[in-house]
C-alpha cells in the first residue's frame, strides 16, 4: 500500500467554490492526487450557508465539480432539495397534501424533474385536488418553456416561483404551503 502512495505522490488540497449564481462562495476543501480525479464529484450544501439567509436553512443545493483551475474546483448546480424533516412538518391534521412529479424540457434543452408539495388549508374534495394538480402542471409547463435552467434554479432558490404558483392556486382553493421538494437536472 505504501508503494502505491509513493508512485502517485502526495495528495493536494483543492478549494471548492459555488457557481456564479451563488457569487462563487467557498463551500469546502477536498484532497486529491490529481485535479482530474475531482471532476464529477458531487456534494450537497445547505442554502443558508451559501446565501447567509437563515430562512433558507431547510433547503439544500446539489453541486457537482465540473472543472479545476489550479487549486480551485469550480462547481455547477445540478439540483435543489428540501430537507426531509421539513417536508414531514408541512402537513397538518385536517389538511390535504399533494405530492406530484413532473418532467419538463426547458428553453435551453435541459430536462428537469420538479416535485411540488402543496398543502391545502382544510380537507377538500377530490375534484378540487384535481383542479389544483391541473393548474400546477399548466403553470410549470408554461414557465419551463420560457426559461433556461439557471433562471429556473435561481427563482426556486429565491422562492419567487413558489410564491407565483401559490397565488395562482389560491384562486382555486386556499393553499397554506406551496414548495418544491425536488428540482433536479436529468
Amino acid at each position: 500500500m505504501a508503494d502505491k502512495q509513493l508512485r502517485k505522490g502526495k495528495k493536494k488540497w483543492f478549494t471548492i467554490v459555488a457557481p456564479q449564481e451563488f457569487k462563487n462562495a467557498e463551500v469546502g476543501e477536498t484532497l486529491s492526487y490529481e485535479p482530474e480525479g475531482l471532476i464529477g464529484r458531487g456534494m450537497n450544501v445547505n442554502l443558508m450557508n451559501l446565501t447567509g439567509d437563515p430562512k433558507k436553512q431547510n433547503m439544500e443545493v446539489a453541486l457537482k465539480i465540473n472543472k479545476v483551475n489550479g487549486s480551485i474546483a469550480e462547481t455547477e448546480a445540478v439540483g435543489f432539495y428540501l430537507v426531509r424533516t421539513y417536508v414531514k412538518r408541512l402537513a397538518r391534521n385536517g389538511a390535504r397534501k399533494i405530492d406530484e412529479s413532473y418532467k419538463f424540457d426547458l428553453k435551453d434543452k435541459v430536462k428537469i424533474v420538479i416535485k411540488p408539495v402543496i398543502v391545502t388549508k382544510s380537507k377538500t374534495h377530490n375534484s378540487v385536488m384535481a383542479a389544483l394538480r391541473k393548474k400546477t402542471h399548466e403553470f410549470l409547463k408554461d414557465y419551463c418553456d420560457k426559461n433556461e435552467y439557471e433562471k429556473v434554479l435561481l427563482s426556486v432558490t429565491g422562492n419567487q416561483l413558489q410564491r407565483e404558483l401559490q397565488k395562482i392556486l389560491s384562486k382555486v382553493y386556499p393553499v397554506t404551503v406551496c414548495q418544491f421538494r425536488i428540482v433536479e437536472r436529468i
